[in-house]
Protein backbone atom coordinates (compact mmCIF):
# COMPACT_ATOMS: atom_id res chain seq x y z
CA UNK A 1 0.00 0.00 0.00
CA UNK A 2 1.49 3.49 -0.98
CA UNK A 3 2.05 6.07 2.05
CA UNK A 4 -0.53 8.29 2.62
CA UNK A 5 0.95 11.51 1.08
CA UNK A 6 3.38 9.67 -1.04
CA UNK A 7 4.22 11.63 -4.71
CA UNK A 8 2.51 9.61 -7.67
CA UNK A 9 2.63 10.82 -11.32
CA UNK A 10 0.40 13.62 -12.55
CA UNK A 11 -3.02 12.45 -13.89
CA UNK A 12 -5.93 13.74 -14.64
CA UNK A 13 -9.02 12.65 -12.21
CA UNK A 14 -12.71 13.70 -12.28
CA UNK A 15 -13.37 16.28 -9.99
CA UNK A 16 -16.90 15.48 -9.03
CA UNK A 17 -14.54 12.30 -7.62
CA UNK A 18 -13.11 14.52 -4.91
CA UNK A 19 -14.66 18.26 -5.15
CA UNK A 20 -18.08 17.26 -3.12
CA UNK A 21 -15.75 15.19 -0.23
CA UNK A 22 -12.86 18.17 -0.10
CA UNK A 23 -15.43 20.42 1.07
CA UNK A 24 -17.81 18.28 3.08
CA UNK A 25 -14.49 17.43 4.82
CA UNK A 26 -13.57 21.32 5.73
CA UNK A 27 -17.22 21.55 7.24
CA UNK A 28 -17.04 19.15 9.31
CA UNK A 29 -14.23 20.41 12.44
CA UNK A 30 -15.85 23.72 12.28
CA UNK A 31 -19.00 22.56 13.09
CA UNK A 32 -17.83 20.17 15.74
CA UNK A 33 -16.48 23.42 17.20
CA UNK A 34 -18.80 25.94 16.96
CA UNK A 35 -22.20 23.85 16.83
CA UNK A 36 -21.44 20.92 18.85
CA UNK A 37 -18.88 22.04 21.05
CA UNK A 38 -21.00 24.54 23.15
CA UNK A 39 -23.53 21.36 23.30
CA UNK A 40 -20.98 19.36 25.12
CA UNK A 41 -19.50 21.53 27.68
CA UNK A 42 -23.44 21.93 28.79
CA UNK A 43 -23.94 18.35 28.87
CA UNK A 44 -20.60 18.48 31.30
CA UNK A 45 -21.68 21.54 32.91
CA UNK A 46 -20.02 24.29 32.68
CA UNK A 47 -21.09 27.75 32.43
CA UNK A 48 -21.92 29.61 29.57
CA UNK A 49 -18.93 32.49 30.18
CA UNK A 50 -16.51 29.20 30.24
CA UNK A 51 -18.30 27.58 26.99
CA UNK A 52 -18.43 30.83 25.15
CA UNK A 53 -14.74 31.61 26.18
CA UNK A 54 -13.44 28.18 25.22
CA UNK A 55 -15.24 28.20 22.01
CA UNK A 56 -13.68 31.86 20.74
CA UNK A 57 -10.24 30.76 22.16
CA UNK A 58 -10.51 27.22 19.52
CA UNK A 59 -11.97 29.72 16.91
CA UNK A 60 -9.25 32.01 16.74
CA UNK A 61 -7.08 29.95 13.92
CA UNK A 62 -9.65 29.71 11.32
CA UNK A 63 -9.54 33.54 11.77
CA UNK A 64 -6.13 33.90 11.91
CA UNK A 65 -4.97 31.62 9.29
CA UNK A 66 -4.16 34.09 6.23
CA UNK A 67 -0.74 34.30 8.77
CA UNK A 68 0.05 31.21 7.72
CA UNK A 69 -0.96 30.74 4.21
CA UNK A 70 2.64 31.62 2.79
CA UNK A 71 4.00 29.00 4.33
CA UNK A 72 1.39 26.42 3.12
CA UNK A 73 2.16 27.35 -0.38
CA UNK A 74 5.91 27.55 0.17
CA UNK A 75 6.70 24.75 1.93
CA UNK A 76 4.81 21.35 0.29
CA UNK A 77 2.05 21.36 -2.18
CA UNK A 78 -1.92 21.32 -1.53
CA UNK A 79 -2.46 17.89 -1.69
CA UNK A 80 0.06 16.65 0.65
CA UNK A 81 -1.06 19.52 2.83
CA UNK A 82 -4.21 18.47 2.56
CA UNK A 83 -3.78 14.67 3.08
CA UNK A 84 -1.54 15.42 6.20
CA UNK A 85 -3.55 17.87 7.91
CA UNK A 86 -6.98 15.81 7.08
CA UNK A 87 -4.86 12.85 8.76
CA UNK A 88 -3.92 14.93 12.00
CA UNK A 89 -7.39 16.20 12.48
CA UNK A 90 -7.87 12.74 12.67
CA UNK A 91 -5.54 11.84 15.21
CA UNK A 92 -6.71 14.60 17.19
CA UNK A 93 -10.75 14.17 17.30
CA UNK A 94 -9.57 10.45 18.31
CA UNK A 95 -6.98 11.92 21.09
CA UNK A 96 -10.29 14.19 22.71
CA UNK A 97 -12.56 11.03 22.30
CA UNK A 98 -9.74 8.96 24.28
CA UNK A 99 -9.93 12.02 27.11
CA UNK A 100 -13.72 12.38 26.98
CA UNK A 101 -13.60 8.13 27.96
CA UNK A 102 -10.92 8.52 30.64
CA UNK A 103 -13.24 11.32 32.08
CA UNK A 104 -10.64 13.88 31.86
CA UNK A 105 -11.21 16.88 34.02
CA UNK A 106 -12.23 19.04 30.72
CA UNK A 107 -9.75 22.12 31.01
CA UNK A 108 -6.47 22.98 29.13
CA UNK A 109 -5.91 20.05 27.84
CA UNK A 110 -9.31 20.25 25.98
CA UNK A 111 -8.51 23.57 24.92
CA UNK A 112 -5.42 22.80 23.32
CA UNK A 113 -6.21 19.28 21.64
CA UNK A 114 -9.35 21.59 19.96
CA UNK A 115 -6.37 24.27 19.41
CA UNK A 116 -4.71 21.72 17.69
CA UNK A 117 -7.86 20.74 15.38
CA UNK A 118 -8.80 24.13 14.55
CA UNK A 119 -5.25 24.29 13.23
CA UNK A 120 -5.24 21.48 11.13
CA UNK A 121 -8.66 22.23 9.85
CA UNK A 122 -7.37 25.92 9.34
CA UNK A 123 -4.23 24.53 7.22
CA UNK A 124 -6.39 21.96 5.35
CA UNK A 125 -8.91 25.50 4.14
CA UNK A 126 -5.91 26.73 2.91
CA UNK A 127 -4.22 23.79 1.06
CA UNK A 128 -7.78 23.30 -0.10
CA UNK A 129 -8.81 26.21 -1.64
CA UNK A 130 -5.54 25.78 -3.41
CA UNK A 131 -5.99 22.35 -4.67
CA UNK A 132 -9.51 23.49 -5.97
CA UNK A 133 -8.09 26.63 -8.18
CA UNK A 134 -5.24 25.06 -9.30
CA UNK A 135 -6.76 21.86 -10.38
CA UNK A 136 -9.33 22.56 -12.56
CA UNK A 137 -9.63 25.14 -15.41
CA UNK A 138 -11.51 28.39 -15.48
CA UNK A 139 -15.18 26.55 -16.69
CA UNK A 140 -15.04 23.70 -13.99
CA UNK A 141 -14.36 26.58 -11.66
CA UNK A 142 -17.75 28.40 -12.28
CA UNK A 143 -19.60 25.34 -12.76
CA UNK A 144 -18.59 23.41 -9.90
CA UNK A 145 -19.33 26.42 -7.19
CA UNK A 146 -22.84 25.39 -6.09
CA UNK A 147 -21.27 21.67 -5.33
CA UNK A 148 -18.66 23.62 -2.71
CA UNK A 149 -22.15 25.25 -1.06
CA UNK A 150 -24.01 22.28 -1.35
CA UNK A 151 -21.57 19.76 0.22
CA UNK A 152 -20.59 22.49 2.44
CA UNK A 153 -24.46 22.36 3.80
CA UNK A 154 -24.57 18.90 3.69
CA UNK A 155 -21.89 18.84 6.30
CA UNK A 156 -23.02 21.45 8.55
CA UNK A 157 -26.83 19.41 8.62
CA UNK A 158 -24.70 16.29 9.33
CA UNK A 159 -23.17 17.36 12.39
CA UNK A 160 -24.53 19.96 13.63
CA UNK A 161 -28.08 17.57 12.85
CA UNK A 162 -28.13 14.52 12.34
CA UNK A 163 -24.72 13.67 14.50
CA UNK A 164 -26.09 15.69 17.53
CA UNK A 165 -29.71 14.15 17.03
CA UNK A 166 -27.80 10.46 17.14
CA UNK A 167 -26.11 11.46 20.31
CA UNK A 168 -28.65 12.60 21.74
CA UNK A 169 -30.55 9.18 21.19
CA UNK A 170 -27.94 6.93 21.91
CA UNK A 171 -27.54 8.98 25.47
CA UNK A 172 -30.07 7.17 28.34
CA UNK A 173 -32.08 9.36 30.54
CA UNK A 174 -30.31 10.76 33.49
CA UNK A 175 -27.11 9.13 32.31
CA UNK A 176 -23.39 10.43 31.93
CA UNK A 177 -23.47 12.14 27.98
CA UNK A 178 -19.48 12.14 27.58
CA UNK A 179 -19.08 8.62 26.97
CA UNK A 180 -21.72 8.93 23.92
CA UNK A 181 -20.37 12.03 22.88
CA UNK A 182 -16.91 10.46 22.93
CA UNK A 183 -17.73 7.05 20.67
CA UNK A 184 -19.38 9.84 18.44
CA UNK A 185 -16.03 11.59 18.21
CA UNK A 186 -14.24 8.71 17.86
CA UNK A 187 -16.96 7.93 14.67
CA UNK A 188 -15.46 11.46 13.20
CA UNK A 189 -12.10 10.44 13.62
CA UNK A 190 -12.65 7.28 11.64
CA UNK A 191 -14.79 9.29 8.80
CA UNK A 192 -11.46 11.57 8.41
CA UNK A 193 -9.27 8.63 8.01
CA UNK A 194 -11.68 6.43 5.38
CA UNK A 195 -12.24 10.02 3.42
CA UNK A 196 -8.34 10.88 3.78
CA UNK A 197 -7.29 7.12 2.46
CA UNK A 198 -10.11 7.81 -0.65
CA UNK A 199 -8.39 11.20 -0.74
CA UNK A 200 -4.66 9.48 -1.70
CA UNK A 201 -7.02 8.11 -5.07
CA UNK A 202 -9.28 10.94 -5.88
CA UNK A 203 -7.37 14.22 -4.99
CA UNK A 204 -5.22 15.53 -8.34
CA UNK A 205 -1.59 16.18 -8.66
CA UNK A 206 -1.70 20.09 -9.65
CA UNK A 207 1.87 21.54 -10.13
CA UNK A 208 3.29 22.92 -7.10
CA UNK A 209 2.90 26.56 -6.01
CA UNK A 210 -0.03 27.52 -8.54
CA UNK A 211 -2.52 29.51 -6.31
CA UNK A 212 -4.41 32.48 -6.04
CA UNK A 213 -2.18 34.56 -8.02
CA UNK A 214 0.23 34.58 -11.25
CA UNK A 215 2.90 32.47 -9.71
CA UNK A 216 5.57 34.17 -10.24
CA UNK A 217 4.29 36.28 -7.55
CA UNK A 218 5.64 34.82 -4.26
CA UNK A 219 3.34 33.73 -1.32
CA UNK A 220 4.10 36.43 1.47
CA UNK A 221 4.07 39.44 -1.33
CA UNK A 222 0.65 38.34 -2.07
CA UNK A 223 -0.24 38.42 1.37
CA UNK A 224 1.49 41.96 1.84
CA UNK A 225 0.01 43.45 -1.57
CA UNK A 226 -3.68 42.17 0.11
CA UNK A 227 -2.73 44.11 3.50
CA UNK A 228 -1.66 47.33 1.39
CA UNK A 229 -4.82 47.32 -1.29
CA UNK A 230 -6.84 46.71 2.06
CA UNK A 231 -6.23 49.45 4.81
CA UNK A 232 -5.03 51.98 1.53
CA UNK A 233 -9.12 51.43 -0.43
CA UNK A 234 -10.66 55.48 -0.29
CA UNK A 235 -13.37 53.77 1.71
CA UNK A 236 -11.59 52.30 4.84
CA UNK A 237 -13.65 53.56 7.22
CA UNK A 238 -16.76 52.31 5.67
CA UNK A 239 -15.53 48.88 5.08
CA UNK A 240 -14.32 48.34 8.48
CA UNK A 241 -17.35 49.65 10.17
CA UNK A 242 -19.65 47.32 7.94
CA UNK A 243 -17.43 44.04 8.63
CA UNK A 244 -17.10 44.95 12.54
CA UNK A 245 -20.78 45.75 12.64
CA UNK A 246 -23.20 44.09 10.47
CA UNK A 247 -23.12 40.55 11.49
CA UNK A 248 -22.54 41.71 15.31
CA UNK A 249 -25.91 41.01 16.57
CA UNK A 250 -26.57 37.92 14.23
CA UNK A 251 -23.16 37.26 15.97
CA UNK A 252 -24.11 37.59 19.32
CA UNK A 253 -27.45 35.46 18.81
CA UNK A 254 -25.59 32.66 17.34
CA UNK A 255 -22.97 31.85 20.14
CA UNK A 256 -25.96 31.20 22.88
CA UNK A 257 -28.74 29.70 20.84
CA UNK A 258 -27.34 26.34 21.48
CA UNK A 259 -26.90 26.97 24.94
CA UNK A 260 -30.37 28.81 25.52
CA UNK A 261 -32.06 25.31 24.10
CA UNK A 262 -30.12 23.33 26.49
CA UNK A 263 -30.14 25.31 30.09
CA UNK A 264 -32.38 24.31 32.45
CA UNK A 265 -35.49 26.27 32.84
CA UNK A 266 -34.52 27.52 36.35
CA UNK A 267 -31.51 29.26 34.34
CA UNK A 268 -34.27 30.96 31.83
CA UNK A 269 -33.34 28.22 28.95
CA UNK A 270 -35.28 25.81 27.26
CA UNK A 271 -34.42 22.82 29.00
CA UNK A 272 -34.43 20.77 25.50
CA UNK A 273 -32.99 17.42 25.04
CA UNK A 274 -30.15 16.72 22.97
CA UNK A 275 -31.79 15.11 20.33
CA UNK A 276 -34.16 17.69 20.10
CA UNK A 277 -31.36 20.52 19.93
CA UNK A 278 -30.23 18.28 16.76
CA UNK A 279 -33.34 17.50 14.64
CA UNK A 280 -33.93 21.80 14.90
CA UNK A 281 -30.50 22.70 13.85
CA UNK A 282 -31.00 19.93 11.28
CA UNK A 283 -34.14 20.83 10.03
CA UNK A 284 -35.13 24.14 10.44
CA UNK A 285 -31.34 25.47 11.05
CA UNK A 286 -29.63 24.47 8.24
CA UNK A 287 -32.80 24.16 5.72
CA UNK A 288 -33.63 27.84 6.55
CA UNK A 289 -29.61 28.69 5.66
CA UNK A 290 -29.85 27.13 2.42
CA UNK A 291 -33.34 28.55 1.17
CA UNK A 292 -32.03 31.97 2.90
CA UNK A 293 -28.75 31.65 0.57
CA UNK A 294 -30.40 30.55 -2.66
CA UNK A 295 -33.11 33.57 -2.62
CA UNK A 296 -30.17 35.50 -1.57
CA UNK A 297 -28.31 34.72 -4.57
CA UNK A 298 -31.29 35.13 -6.66
CA UNK A 299 -32.13 38.66 -5.08
CA UNK A 300 -28.93 40.08 -5.85
CA UNK A 301 -28.43 39.04 -9.29
CA UNK A 302 -31.97 40.77 -9.88
CA UNK A 303 -31.78 43.79 -7.66
CA UNK A 304 -27.97 44.38 -7.97
CA UNK A 305 -25.60 45.64 -5.11
CA UNK A 306 -27.04 49.06 -4.25
CA UNK A 307 -30.80 47.99 -4.33
CA UNK A 308 -30.77 44.36 -2.07
CA UNK A 309 -28.72 45.73 0.46
CA UNK A 310 -31.08 47.18 2.59
CA UNK A 311 -34.00 45.07 2.33
CA UNK A 312 -31.42 42.21 2.86
CA UNK A 313 -30.27 43.51 6.01
CA UNK A 314 -33.79 44.06 7.58
CA UNK A 315 -34.61 40.21 6.32
CA UNK A 316 -31.42 39.06 8.74
CA UNK A 317 -31.76 41.14 11.80
CA UNK A 318 -35.59 41.50 11.97
CA UNK A 319 -35.99 37.94 12.78
CA UNK A 320 -34.16 38.13 16.48
CA UNK A 321 -36.69 39.21 17.96
CA UNK A 322 -38.43 36.76 18.03
CA UNK A 323 -35.83 34.76 20.47
CA UNK A 324 -36.94 37.61 22.61
CA UNK A 325 -40.52 36.43 22.86
CA UNK A 326 -39.12 32.87 23.01
CA UNK A 327 -36.95 33.64 26.41
CA UNK A 328 -39.86 35.59 28.12
CA UNK A 329 -42.68 33.00 27.38
CA UNK A 330 -40.47 29.82 27.76
CA UNK A 331 -41.42 28.80 24.04
CA UNK A 332 -42.02 25.04 23.44
CA UNK A 333 -39.95 22.94 21.35
CA UNK A 334 -42.36 23.20 18.53
CA UNK A 335 -42.33 26.51 18.21
CA UNK A 336 -38.71 26.96 18.02
CA UNK A 337 -38.94 24.92 14.47
CA UNK A 338 -40.08 27.90 12.97
CA UNK A 339 -38.42 30.42 15.02
CA UNK A 340 -35.30 28.77 13.94
CA UNK A 341 -36.25 28.62 10.51
CA UNK A 342 -37.20 32.19 10.22
CA UNK A 343 -34.27 32.99 11.96
CA UNK A 344 -31.86 31.32 9.91
CA UNK A 345 -33.73 32.46 6.66
CA UNK A 346 -32.85 35.88 7.43
CA UNK A 347 -29.42 35.17 8.23
CA UNK A 348 -28.65 33.23 5.02
CA UNK A 349 -30.38 35.87 3.29
CA UNK A 350 -28.45 38.75 4.90
CA UNK A 351 -25.23 37.11 4.83
CA UNK A 352 -25.57 37.16 0.97
CA UNK A 353 -25.58 40.25 0.58
CA UNK A 354 -22.76 40.73 3.12
CA UNK A 355 -20.23 38.21 1.12
CA UNK A 356 -21.11 40.01 -1.60
CA UNK A 357 -20.26 43.64 -0.84
CA UNK A 358 -16.67 42.32 0.29
CA UNK A 359 -16.44 40.40 -2.89
CA UNK A 360 -17.46 43.98 -4.92
CA UNK A 361 -14.68 45.29 -2.76
CA UNK A 362 -12.27 42.59 -3.40
CA UNK A 363 -12.51 43.30 -7.49
CA UNK A 364 -11.37 46.22 -7.43
CA UNK A 365 -8.09 45.54 -6.24
CA UNK A 366 -5.52 44.10 -8.35
CA UNK A 367 -4.89 41.37 -5.74
CA UNK A 368 -8.24 40.24 -4.93
CA UNK A 369 -7.97 36.71 -3.78
CA UNK A 370 -5.49 38.47 -1.12
CA UNK A 371 -8.02 41.22 -0.37
CA UNK A 372 -10.83 39.03 0.07
CA UNK A 373 -8.93 36.97 2.82
CA UNK A 374 -7.84 39.66 4.34
CA UNK A 375 -11.76 41.16 4.69
CA UNK A 376 -12.58 37.67 5.91
CA UNK A 377 -10.36 37.38 8.31
CA UNK A 378 -11.12 40.40 10.34
CA UNK A 379 -15.15 39.39 10.11
CA UNK A 380 -14.10 36.24 11.63
CA UNK A 381 -12.12 38.23 14.50
CA UNK A 382 -15.23 40.14 14.98
CA UNK A 383 -17.52 36.61 15.36
CA UNK A 384 -14.45 35.36 17.59
CA UNK A 385 -14.70 38.75 19.87
CA UNK A 386 -18.25 38.88 19.83
CA UNK A 387 -18.68 34.89 20.99
CA UNK A 388 -16.03 35.88 23.65
CA UNK A 389 -18.04 38.36 25.10
CA UNK A 390 -21.53 36.65 24.74
CA UNK A 391 -21.24 34.49 27.76
CA UNK A 392 -20.34 37.30 30.14
CA UNK A 393 -23.20 39.46 28.72
CA UNK A 394 -25.90 36.31 28.98
CA UNK A 395 -25.02 35.96 32.70
CA UNK A 396 -25.58 39.75 33.11
CA UNK A 397 -28.52 40.03 31.59
CA UNK A 398 -30.32 36.62 31.68
CA UNK A 399 -31.62 35.01 28.27
CA UNK A 400 -34.70 37.46 27.83
CA UNK A 401 -31.89 40.98 28.18
CA UNK A 402 -29.67 39.70 26.65
CA UNK A 403 -31.83 38.79 23.15
CA UNK A 404 -33.01 42.39 23.70
CA UNK A 405 -29.65 43.87 23.71
CA UNK A 406 -28.80 41.69 20.42
CA UNK A 407 -31.87 43.43 18.90
CA UNK A 408 -30.47 46.65 19.84
CA UNK A 409 -27.11 46.07 18.22
CA UNK A 410 -28.06 45.28 15.33
CA UNK A 411 -28.49 49.05 14.87
CA UNK A 412 -24.96 50.25 14.50
CA UNK A 413 -24.82 46.92 12.11
CA UNK A 414 -28.21 49.03 10.04
CA UNK A 415 -26.24 52.17 9.98
CA UNK A 416 -23.15 50.81 8.27
CA UNK A 417 -25.27 50.76 4.99
CA UNK A 418 -24.99 54.70 4.73
CA UNK A 419 -21.52 54.61 4.45
CA UNK A 420 -20.56 51.33 3.13
CA UNK A 421 -19.91 51.59 -0.47
CA UNK A 422 -21.41 49.40 -3.05
CA UNK A 423 -19.79 49.82 -6.09
CA UNK A 424 -19.86 46.54 -8.49
CA UNK A 425 -17.17 46.51 -11.07
CA UNK A 426 -18.06 45.45 -14.24
CA UNK A 427 -14.61 43.26 -14.57
CA UNK A 428 -12.86 41.39 -12.32
CA UNK A 429 -9.12 40.88 -12.18
CA UNK A 430 -9.07 37.60 -10.14
CA UNK A 431 -11.82 35.24 -8.79
CA UNK A 432 -11.70 35.23 -4.96
CA UNK A 433 -11.73 31.23 -3.74
CA UNK A 434 -14.87 29.69 -2.78
CA UNK A 435 -16.10 30.22 0.76
CA UNK A 436 -19.15 27.92 1.81
CA UNK A 437 -19.13 29.66 5.20
CA UNK A 438 -22.75 30.39 6.60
Amino acid sequence: MQPLIATQQPRALNPWLFVPTLYFMQTVPNSVVNDVLPIILKDAHLTNVQITSMVSIVSLPWSLKLLWAPIVDALSTTRRWVLATQLAGAVTLAAIALGLFAHLPLGNWLTAALILLAVCSATYDIAADGLYIASLSAKQLKSLTGILTISARLAKFAISGGFVFVIGRLTPKDADPLPAWAWGLTALSALQILTSLWHTHALPHPPPHTAHTPADTPAWARLHHGLVDFFTQPALLGVLAFIALYRLGEAMLGAIIALFLKDTAAAGGLALPTDAVGAINGIAGVSGLLAGGLFGGWFLARLGIRRALWPMALCMHLPNILFVWAAYSHASELWMYPITFIEKLGYGFGFSGYMVVLMSRARLSKHSTAYYAVATSLGALVITAATAASGYLQQRFGYPGYFLLVCLLTVPGMATLFFVPTDEPATTATTAPPDPEL
